[in-house]
């Protein structure tokens, strides 16, 4: 039982990490295109970028 609860803390801790990256990678790729594309349609680039951090 104690292994499972630490095998379950180390996941927890891992996605922490792995979500984080993610979401560092997503924050920059979604900076750049924004950067790109505000030009062309700024309302729904930004739409995208919600949607892409609100949908797990």
């Amino acid at each position: 039982m104690k292994q499972v609860r630490q095998n379950v803390n180390k996941f927890r801790i891992h996605s922490l990490y792995t979500q984080k990256f993610l979401f560092r990678i997503l924050r920059k790729q979604i900076t750049v295109t924004l950067r790109t594309a505000t030009k062309k349609r700024p309302l729904q680039t930004f739409c995208a970028a919600v949607s892409i951090f609100l949908i797990p």
